[in-house]
This record gives structure tokens, sequence and C-alpha cells, in this order.
């Protein structure tokens, strides 16, 4: 299966010098088709594998930026403007259930706005220890977020989001 426009694109860093690798990117989960129908990438699990692929590209404790605005991402930007826990996000989710279990930050000043549009960082953890760590902060954030009444502004992706962070708990247990 090939589209007409990428699906994925972005920079790649080895790291170095105190900087551990990564990768910031802008990805595409509707992309056309040549015959200009549009897949859903989120459907299933084709978005998952694909975050696979680049969290085995990564070593432990490196991480990826995702861009996450303009219509691509809708749900998850206006969730993250709504404080939700970026792991229940659509798109945060995906990221968690893809491997990357090392925490996660929501760049919605991304460095005084030199650093391009919001974006969504994943880390890979550092070891296993830092996983045990981690999933554990994520649990109480997960928590401390649904015990919150759902948010006026957007109730409809903060509604979306709590399921998504209720299955992240069961995932967890």
């Amino acid at each position: 299966m090939s589209t007409a426009e990428p699906v994925l694109w972005g920079v790649f860093s080895a790291g170095g010098k105190g900087v551990q690798a990564w990768i910031d990117c802008a990805y595409r989960p509707r992309p056309a088709m040549a015959n200009g129908n549009r897949i859903d990438l989120s459907d299933g699990d084709h978005e998952v594998s694909l975050f696979a692929a680049l969290c085995g590209v990564l070593p432990p404790n490196g991480h990826v930026m995702v861009s996450c605005e303009g219509k691509d991402h809708e749900e998850t930007y206006r969730a993250l403007r709504v404080q939700v826990p970026p792991v229940a996000t659509r798109l945060g989710a995906a990221l968690f259930r893809a491997g990357f279990r090392g925490g996660f930050k929501n760049w919605y000043f991304a460095e005084g706005g030199w650093e391009g549009p919001v974006k969504l960082q994943a880390n890979k953890p550092r070891d296993a220890a830092h996983e045990v760590l981690t999933a554990k902060q994520t649990e109480a954030e997960l928590r401390e977020y649904l015990a919150r009444p759902i948010s006026a502004l957007y109730p409809d992706a903060d509604a979306r989001s709590r399921d998504r962070g209720r299955l992240i708990l069961s995932l967890l247990a």
C-alpha cells in the first residue's frame, strides 16, 4: 500500500555530548491514496505499529516528539488544552501502546516558538527500574485526572481521553 502524500516526516538525531537520541516529526494519520481516497491509520493497530518502529530505532532514554497541531490531531490538541495527561490523549495512548513507557511531556510552548508547533513528547525508559517508576507516576497522574470533573470546554475530547486513561490503567495493573 502506498500513499500519495507522506505519512510521517521529520528529523532524527543520534544524540551526543549528554543529549539522548531523538526524533522530531509530523504524522498524518489519514493520508490520501493515489486514487484520492483517504485511509485511516488510527483504526486498528497500524498507528501503533508505525510508532513501535520508531521506538525500535531509538536507544533507551531516547524520545520522539510528534507535532499535534492541525486538523489531523485536533482531538489530542483539545485534550491537552484542558489538561488531560498526555498519555491519555489519542496520540499519547498510541505512543504508550507502541512502547514509549518512559514518561510524556506536552510541549505547549516549544522553546519560545522557535522549535515549531505544539508537540507531544514520548520517552523510552532508561531501564526496567525507570519503567516501573514511570508506571507508578503515570498511574497516579491518571487517577488524579479521572477524579476531576469533565471539562466544559471540550467535553467530547475529555470523555474519550478518560476512556483511554482507564484502558492505560488496566494495562499498567
